[in-house]
């Protein structure tokens, strides 16, 4: 998956840990570690098939590096998934691209940080950058979910009846 610069990301780790799927550590970027439940729950949706069929091989760490062309690396076997679906393989990509956006939004001073696709700068009090055209709006919404809009509305204008007036016996009202 291209995610529009050809930027490079930071090699995504897939840490087992022999307690359970729920504790298996996600790395991406220096010193950034999340476990399942801090990634978006529409991404992780996606990424625990394939994180189960990793406990299923026996597999300590998965090493994408994700390049030009992505690299993978299985510890202690290679041959568990001889191929990658397309699905999985754009799941992983996305998964590396979050863990470097959130990495960037954790360490980003006060003011903000530098999109990843299109490097324009993000405040830190908004989620997502502020060109509407940025692919990394699309990519957002592949992790995250489908952002619901909000439905805004104003109330009804409150409807006075001639009885709730007072009759000051002129016509003035």
């Amino acid at each position: 998956m291209n995610t529009g610069t050809g930027i490079t990301l930071f090699p995504l780790l897939i840490k087992m840990d022999q307690d359970g799927i729920e504790f298996t550590h996600v790395y991406g970027g220096i010193g950034h570690v999340l476990t399942p439940r801090e990634l978006p729950n529409p991404l992780w949706t996606r990424l625990h098939p394939f994180v189960s069929r990793l406990f299923e091989g026996e597999i300590q760490l998965f090493e994408l590096t994700p390049k030009q062309t992505s690299r993978y690396r299985f510890i202690p076997q290679e041959n568990v998934l001889k191929e990658l679906s397309k699905e999985i393989e754009e799941t992983l990509i996305l998964t590396a691209w979050w863990m470097e956006w959130s990495q960037r939004k954790k360490v980003s001073s006060r003011d903000g940080w530098k999109c990843l696709e299109c490097e324009r700068y993000i405040l830190r009090s908004e989620e997502r950058c502020p060109d509407s055209h940025c692919v990394c709006r699309d990519i957002l919404i592949k992790i995250k979910g489908e952002q619901k809009l909000k439905l805004v509305t104003t109330p009804p204008p409150v409807a006075t009846t001639t009885s709730a007036l007072k009759k000051t016996g002129t016509n003035h009202r």
